[in-house]
């Protein structure tokens, strides 16, 4: 039986590299939600929706650099040429039943995807244990306990090692007191644990969606990537996309 994992994949490989439209009519819902700003939910929807991405860009190659998958859900971590995508479905009875994502431009120069070291297994708790302190504590002596050296950081413009990320952290506190990260949902499989959470500023401040991927091996946090999107000014519903 095909697991979830190679399900989305097979799914995504045949919707967006190969245009294969029919892959919706075998592997989608009919009841599909799609959290994406300005989507509409059900499988033709989506079906026009890929159709006007292949036909604005006919050459167009994505790659999944990675995948997880815990349960019922399949976190795909691509590169989309001038973009990277984190999306998240949700697998029912071997359907995709909803679909989240996070799309982030590629800087010039930046390195969104590779990787440092092979894979291995890693522990769920130590990343988890390691956001909540960081994001719900505000307690940056986390770094010490949770993150190992050679800390590998992925996010653009952002030094690797702990003492970069500690400082970056440490301003954004500073500047704004009322800064919360709210986790929507986790994904975790083997040394990739995946976090997509609400990142706002203040209570009025609408946010970015964010997907921080963790890699731990030996008990520790290795390495670091993230996807980070804009909550639209235009959409009515800011929670919509969580």
């Amino acid at each position: 039986m095909e697991s979830n994992k190679d399900l989305v994949v097979r799914f995504y490989d045949s919707l967006f590299n190969k245009g294969d439209l029919g892959v919706v009519d075998e592997l989608v819902a009919p009841g599909y939600v799609d959290h994406v700003p300005g989507a509409e939910d059900g499988p033709a929807a989506l079906k026009a929706a890929v159709a006007g991405i292949r036909a604005a860009q006919p050459g167009m190659r994505v790659e999944v650099v990675r995948a997880v998958a815990e349960q019922d859900l399949v976190l795909l971590h691509v590169d989309a040429g001038a973009f990277a995508v984190a999306g998240i479905f949700r697998v029912a009875r071997g359907k995709i039943v909803e679909h989240w994502e996070v799309m982030q431009g590629v800087p010039a120069g930046s390195d969104m995807f590779s990787q440092a070291g092979a894979g291995g297994e890693g522990d769920r708790q130590v990343a988890l244990d390691f956001f909540d302190e960081v994001a719900y504590e505000r307690d940056l002596s986390a770094f010490d306990r949770y993150v190992a050296e050679p800390y590998h950081q992925h996010t653009p413009g952002l030094a690797d090692g702990i003492a970069a990320s500690k400082a970056r952290l440490a301003g954004a506190f500073a500047a704004y007191p009322e800064l919360r990260m709210n986790v929507a949902r986790v994904v975790a499989e083997g040394d990739l644990v995946a976090v997509h959470h609400h990142f706002r500023t203040g209570a009025d401040d609408r946010g970015v969606a964010v997907v921080d991927i963790f890699r731990v091996l030996g008990g520790k946090v290795v390495e670091h990537w993230d996807v980070v999107q804009s909550v639209p000014e235009a959409l009515a519903d800011v929670e919509s996309m969580f």
